[in-house]
């Protein structure tokens, strides 16, 4: 029983989210689930001892997903700067076998699981599409990845593209290029569509609206702004108005959605593109379908873009059934 059970996990630059899975129930219906801050831990070693102390049962094998690139069977968190080895862990846990994936590569292999239900369509498309899918994923920063067809059936390709160069899309976007370019070297399209990414497009927007001096203090001083952003966008959308945070989602919102088409133009990525991350759950009730495809189905292929369906991811763990499908397809081997 016990080579049975994947302990399957989603590492993420604030959060981690371990579970435990069997073949029976499948990578949909975890065992036990326990979630993390990743500041409340020294590192990896102290995640899974907690939840091996917490769940009571060991399992044959592990798979997890991580954010940073994996090489070797090793990764250094691009945003935390954890270290893990998939060796290491192997002998923490006790288990035969631990593999590391990219998160986005867990991203892409859960979003193709996921029941309607669990999931929102921002475009339909045209009805039948086949070929490759696009993924991404805004949250501590923007993962980007591929899922593309292949003999066997598909195989997935995940990169660091989010930390490619930001390609502004009308006189708005420009003005926020421009204002960026005096901060930093670089400015990412991940600097601009993540969740830190919103405190640099408040501040932007903070230099061209009318907003309060304590506003402007109180995200200055936070942490992490982007949740007290949402908060305020969201109250601001109950009110019937669009302060500066419902305008600064607008944006992050508008920017996103020129990323998910330059990310479908890149493979033609007919079977559509999917949607997830921290950010999306919190800000789906501010998406307008009808904006989000004027930034999406834009340019010379504008009519090609209209007919790739696109859909927002709302379960959260989709990283998690992802790094648990992966873990169970190994064990079967």
């Amino acid at each position: 029983m016990g080579t049975e059970l994947v302990l399957a996990g989603d590492i993420g630059g604030t959060k981690s989210v371990l579970a435990l899975f069997d073949r029976e129930t499948g990578p949909l219906q975890p065992m036990a689930l326990r979630r993390y801050r990743n500041c409340d831990l020294t590192g990896p070693g102290e995640l899974v001892a907690d939840f091996l102390a917490h769940c009571g049962r060991r399992p044959g094998s592990a798979c997890f997903g991580v954010a940073g690139p994996v090489l070797d069977g090793r990764v250094r968190m691009t945003k935390l700067g954890w270290c893990l080895d998939s060796d290491e862990l192997a002998r923490a846990l006790g288990c035969e076998r631990v593999e590391l994936v990219n998160d986005m590569v867990a991203m892409a292999e859960g979003a193709v699981l996921q029941p309607r239900e669990r999931v929102r369509v921002v475009n339909r498309g045209r009805a039948g599409s086949v070929g490759p899918v696009a993924v991404l994923a805004p949250g501590t920063g923007l993962g980007e990845a591929f899922l593309l067809p292949c003999d066997s059936g598909t195989v997935v390709a995940a990169g660091e593209g989010g930390h490619g160069g930001f390609a502004p899309v009308g006189r708005e976007q420009a003005d926020l290029l421009t204002f960026l370019v005096g901060r930093r070297e670089l400015v990412s399209i991940d600097s601009v569509c993540s969740g830190p990414g919103l405190a640099d497009l408040f501040a932007f927007l903070a230099t061209r609206l009318t907003v309060s001096q304590d506003l402007v203090a109180e995200v200055g001083q936070s942490r992490d702004p982007a949740p007290l952003v949402v908060r305020r966008a969201l109250a601001e959308a109950r009110q019937g108005v669009e302060g500066i945070c419902g305008h600064c989602v607008r944006l992050f919102l508008d920017i996103l959605a020129a990323e998910a088409a330059n990310m479908a133009l890149r493979v033609l990525a007919l079977g559509g593109v999917y949607i997830g991350g921290g950010l999306v759950p919190r800000v789906v009730d501010l998406l307008e379908e009808e904006r989000f495809m004027t930034f999406f189905a834009r340019g010379v292929h504008g009519r090609l873009l209209a007919a790739i369906p696109v859909f927002l991811l709302l379960d959260p763990l989709v990283p998690l059934a992802g790094a648990a499908a992966i873990g169970l397809r190994r064990e079967r081997l």
